[in-house]
């Protein structure tokens, strides 16, 4: 299925301090990849504040944002769609996703293709899960955990789905 095909905004942050995990007031629905190399995009942990660089991806997916959502929160299908992402490790209470799981939710995750022969674990931590359309947009974003308070990388991988009037999602 084309949608999962994850529409991914990755910001890498460096020495910022965050003293809570609320989201900034922004527009999510109109936050776009950015023209310029050398500007970066806000994250709900993060927002615009100490932004290295931005990868970013904008697709349209011929469905409903709803499922789209549901593929990205459903972890444990990720390593039969994506050749990068080849495992994730959930807790004992986590049975089934996309159903149980839950702001704070803590995740190893096992990457292919950072280094080659190896392969790497990165703990991530689900920061964001915005499942109505209310708003004008869907979003789902989870983090990077260097278990350093993010002293020596930090990055977030927010995706923000946006209905079009033509039943596709950007």
């Amino acid at each position: 299925m084309n949608f999962f095909k994850i529409l991914w905004g990755i910001s890498l942050h460096f020495l910022h301090s965050v003293s809570s995990q609320t989201i900034p007031e922004f527009d999510w629905a109109s936050v776009r990849c950015p023209q310029s190399a050398l500007e970066t995009l806000p994250t709900p942990t993060y927002g615009y504040s100490g932004g290295l660089f931005t990868v970013c991806t904008e697709l349209i997916f011929n469905a409903p944002a709803v499922e789209i959502y549901h593929a990205l929160l459903d972890f444990q299908a990720y390593s039969s769609f994506s050749s990068f992402v080849i495992g994730i490790e959930l807790p004992p209470q986590v049975r089934k996703t996309p159903d149980d799981v839950f702001l704070g939710l803590e995740m190893t995750f096992t990457t292919r293709g950072i280094f080659p022969i190896i392969n790497t674990t990165s703990l991530e931590i689900v920061t964001f899960m915005e499942d109505s359309t209310d708003g004008g947009y869907m979003m789902t974003s989870w983090r990077y955990d260097d278990k350093l308070g993010g002293m020596f990388s930090r990055s977030e991988h927010p995706s923000i789905l946006v209905e079009q009037s033509d039943g596709t999602t950007r």
